[in-house]
């Protein structure tokens, strides 16, 4: 693995990328993901140490557990594929998912809306980068949508696991890292019929929570994660009642 630091705009971006994976890439995705690092103050997100892991589609990837994890904010795994925007919104809602986790923003939130904001977040930090080609990635999204029966019932079943892996790694390490790394673990059970259901979760997640919002007259992105924890245990009732205004 070879890996890349950069400190910039007051945040600390780490690339890690596989073996067999182009340097140039690596460069170039920490390069884009330290242009967007110069938006998060402004998002009201307080992401000081981000860490991206690229990686081959399919490719299995070991991570060493040490004490430095404790210190990260965010995570994300960038996937190596024709479609390196799509990817790379998703390795960037994963960051803001498992940030939102790990601080407990929306502790009353279940995990499919913080999932559906976080790729709302995501989508519109990509669009400061590119938005032509941001467009055609939430179309890709609302396809991903379609794709399998995903209904407001698997939604509200779709929990964060309490993995062993990561009561062992609440214990030796922190509580902080067994919630920062609790959003990559995905049981047998979600992948189903489709390739990658938790993907076509987080794909039907968002469209919902866009739909919502709208229904509030599209706040801005700085302002959504406030916004959802003022809704306190009425989270996801809130939310599906105010995306049922839009139809």
């Amino acid at each position: 693995m070879s890996s890349i630091d950069f400190a910039k705009q007051g945040s600390i971006v780490s690339v890690t990328c596989t073996t067999g994976i182009a340097l140039d890439l690596c460069k170039f995705i920490e390069r884009n993901v330290n242009e967007i690092a110069k938006m998060f103050p402004d998002l009201g997100l307080k992401l000081k140490n981000v860490t991206i892991v690229v990686r081959k589609c399919g490719e299995d990837v070991v991570l060493q557990f040490s004490s430095d994890l404790a210190q990260i904010d965010g995570i994300g795994v960038f996937r190596v594929d024709s479609d390196e925007g799509f990817w790379f919104v998703n390795m960037l809602s994963e960051v803001v998912a498992s940030y939102i986790f790990t601080h407990d923003l929306l502790p009353s939130c279940p995990r499919w809306v913080i999932e559906g904001l976080s790729l709302y977040i995501a989508l519109e930090m990509y669009r400061f980068l590119d938005p032509a080609k941001t467009l055609s990635i939430e179309r890709l999204y609302a396809s991903e949508a379609s794709r399998c029966d995903i209904s407001v019932d698997l939604l509200k079943s779709w929990s964060l696991k309490d993995h062993p892996s990561l009561q062992i790694v609440g214990k030796l390490l922190s509580e902080k890292v067994a919630k920062l790394m609790q959003v990559f673990y995905t049981e047998e059970s979600e992948k189903g019929k489709c390739v990658d259901t938790a993907l076509s979760l987080r794909s039907k997640a968002f469209e919902l929570v866009k739909k919502a919002l709208s229904s509030l007259g599209t706040p801005g992105v700085g302002d959504v994660i406030k916004l959802l924890s003022q809704f306190g245990n009425a989270c996801e009732e809130k939310v599906l009642s105010l995306d049922s205004e839009n139809f």
